[in-house]
């Protein structure tokens, strides 16, 4: 590497000499597959936590790289007047430490499955919001803690109630109308138009089976998942 100009701009990660390939190689990818370390704490959005009353365990607010303040102690409850108070501080996350991210993502699953359990279907706007809400909780917990089977569940749950919702509502327009992006959560709220919108085309073209409305589901709420953040989500051609 250290012969092209091309890698004295931006070296590589690793590399190996010929003729010795492989052992040094097979080390190369070893390290590169060693578990990260798990970080001490995860960030919330205050969204999620007015959404799922995360008084399940302490939440913190972050006053520097390494320094977390405790502001919602375990068992508080907190509503709209402490979203309204920390968001009037421009403060858009809190935090959990790692170790209760499980009880929060058991408490959203619960949420969750309240909702399937439900007669009614909500509507494609309320679905909308729900899906959003969960895709954010999603981005969030996989940066920090990677793809854990909790978060597999939660994305299963929300991949069948956006399927639920298409079946009840298969016209493009009727969701079209009732959805927008949302430029303050772009992530979250762009992967689950998407969703509608791709079950929505299949719909008018016939494709109308459980398992196409998965896939399509699926891959929309997936297709963005590992982007760090919102500004890369939104680059939609190489000039951006």
């Amino acid at each position: 590497p250290e012969e092209f100009e091309i890698f004295k701009q931006k070296p590589p990660y690793a590399s190996v000499v010929k003729p010795e390939l492989f052992p040094n190689l097979s080390e190369h990818i070893r390290h590169l597959l060693k578990k990260p370390v798990r970080p001490e704490y995860v960030r919330l959005r205050l969204t999620t936590v007015l959404r799922h009353g995360l008084q399940t365990c302490n939440l913190y607010a972050k006053l520097g790289d390494d320094k977390y303040v405790k502001v919602v102690q375990q068992g508080d409850v907190f509503d709209a007047n402490d979203f309204a108070r920390f968001d009037s501080k421009k403060i858009e996350f809190l935090y959990c430490k790692s170790d209760d991210a499980t009880v929060i993502l058991d408490r959203i699953l619960k949420n969750m499955s309240a909702i399937a359990a439900e007669p009614t279907v909500p509507t494609p706007h309320q679905n909308m919001e729900i899906l959003t809400a969960n895709l954010e909780a999603v981005s969030d917990f996989n940066q920090a803690l990677g793809f854990t089977p909790e978060l597999q569940r939660l994305v299963q749950e929300s991949v069948a109630l956006s399927v639920k919702t298409v079946e009840k509502h298969p016209k493009l327009s009727e969701l079209y109308s009732q959805m927008a992006v949302d430029p303050e959560r772009y992530f979250a709220s762009h992967s689950s138009l998407l969703a509608y919108l791709c079950c929505g085309i299949a719909s008018l073209m016939h494709w109308t089976s459980d398992l196409t409305y998965y896939k399509f589901s699926l891959a929309a709420i997936l297709h963005d998942l590992t982007l760090g953040s919102e500004e890369l989500a939104k680059i939609d051609t190489l000039k951006a």
